[in-house]
């Protein structure tokens, strides 16, 4: 986020949002958080419509509000009107948005405690989100079957990251910031970094092993990343794949394997719910790198057939009357 080339330092060192972002662990979190506090300032100034913009520019909108100015009267409205527009994971997040710069502003002296505690001091949003799916078995080897034809280099690699992706469990931006010395294949082991930053081990076995090591034959063991972006002549660029290049390339394999839509994060579900299937809740969790099983058991997607079949396993000992 090349925030510096909007403002200048000293009125960075001014502004609670860019205190806020810059305060976030990764890139993927400013990113995130970022945009959420977009939407909001669009709302908060009355420029939802982009087309009635004229010195806003839409990206940075958020520099544009008086963050510490905003008390409870406010920030209750604004989240009335999220619980409305939104899912409840999104309000909930660009609620936490707005507590983040709304803390950053009381740190900074630009706000006193009582009236920051008051405009924080909003209720848990309810609901949960019923999102995503879970891949089938015949969809994953549909996906997989669109990557033995084509550029050579681009299907190993596509291959690899979408085994990896279903039978590890990794989210878009862990994939993109692997690098070759975070995997030992002798183990199978894969150290990944989180959200948080929060480290966690995978281990990559069976096919999620043996298309890796299809896609490590042909990038070779010189140091850097573990996934290099690859370009329509097939060749190489020694720099990562990126996120977005993933969520590119999933949405082109979904095309050719012809699949009902799925979303990226629908493959870590599939494997979290698969995880759920053959291991414990606690395995799964750990696996997954959650801290709370509460959150591990919001991505099993496995569906009525799962709940059908687990009813039909309980025995319940009902014998009916000799005369009824």
């Amino acid at each position: 986020m090349d925030t510096m080339a909007i403002i200048t330092s000293n009125e960075a060192q001014q502004n609670p949002a860019y205190m806020y972002l810059v305060s976030l662990p990764s890139e993927a979190s400013r990113s995130t958080m970022k945009n959420a506090l977009n939407i909001i300032a669009r709302k908060i100034l009355n420029i939802e419509d982009a087309g009635r913009r004229k010195k806003h520019d839409g990206e940075n909108d958020l520099f544009l509000v008086n963050w510490h100015e905003l008390r409870y009267q406010q920030t209750s409205l604004i989240q009335s009107w999220l619980m409305k527009k939104y899912k409840p994971a999104s309000a909930r997040r660009m609620i936490a948005a707005i507590k983040g710069v709304m803390k950053a502003a009381w740190r900074m002296g630009l706000v006193n405690g009582e009236d920051y505690l008051r405009a924080v001091d909003l209720g848990r949003i309810p609901g949960e989100n019923i999102s995503g799916r879970m891949l089938a078995t015949d969809e994953l080897i549909k996906l997989l079957e669109t990557c033995r034809k084509g550029a050579p280099k681009r299907a190993a690699r596509d291959a690899a990251i979408i085994t990896l992706m279903a039978g590890c469990g990794l989210r878009r931006t862990e994939v993109s910031t692997l690098a070759l010395s975070d995997l030992d294949m002798d183990t199978g082991k894969l150290v990944v970094m989180g959200k948080g930053r929060k480290q966690r081990t995978a281990y990559l076995m069976n096919g999620t092993r043996e298309a890796m090591m299809e896609w490590l034959t042909i990038r070779g063991g010189d140091p850097g990343p573990l996934f290099y972006a690859i370009v329509k002549s097939d060749e190489m660029m020694m720099r990562p794949v990126s996120s977005i290049g993933i969520f590119v390339m999933l949405h082109d394999r979904e095309e050719k394997a012809g699949l009902a839509h799925f979303c990226a994060h629908d493959l870590r579900r599939t494997c979290i719910s698969n995880w759920i299937d053959i291991t414990d809740l606690s395995t799964a969790m750990r696996l997954a790198g959650h801290q709370n099983p509460a959150t591990t058991t919001v991505y099993d997607k496995r569906g009525e057939a799962r709940k059908i079949e687990a009813s039909q396993k309980m025995h319940i000992p009902y014998t009916k009357p000799e005369e009824w």
